[in-house]
């Protein structure tokens, strides 16, 4: 169990995971709270599931509402929650670059 500010970015995971992993080399990993992807940060998240709590709650008690009264309401971001953060490593592709194509096209009469 690790103690982590909630504003924390997927970046700042990374680097993180990485010392706690040993990895010499920083591999990138995808974090994930529950079934949500964390994209841009943990409390980023964690007010859209409020918001989707809220919603729904609305929805039970048969109320209307409209998408931009969402944003009118004032949430907070729980400063201590436990949560648990799934990790999943990515694929590493490595791009060399193309110094020369000597092939052509039709219609070309040179190397494209």
């Amino acid at each position: 169990q690790l103690h982590l500010p909630v504003n924390i970015s997927v970046d700042q995971l990374d680097e993180v995971l990485n010392k706690l992993m040993g990895n010499d080399d920083s591999q990138p990993y995808s974090y994930w709270i529950g079934e949500e992807e964390v994209t841009e940060n943990v409390a980023e998240l964690l007010l859209k599931k409020q918001k989707e709590a809220w919603a729904d709650n609305m929805l039970k008690k048969g109320k209307r509402f409209k998408k931009s009264d969402t944003e009118k309401v004032k949430l907070t971001v729980p400063t201590e929650e436990v949560l648990k953060i799934i990790f999943r490593p990515q694929a590493v592709f490595k791009v060399r670059p193309v110094t020369r194509c000597t092939s052509t096209l039709s219609g070309h009469s040179e190397a494209v």
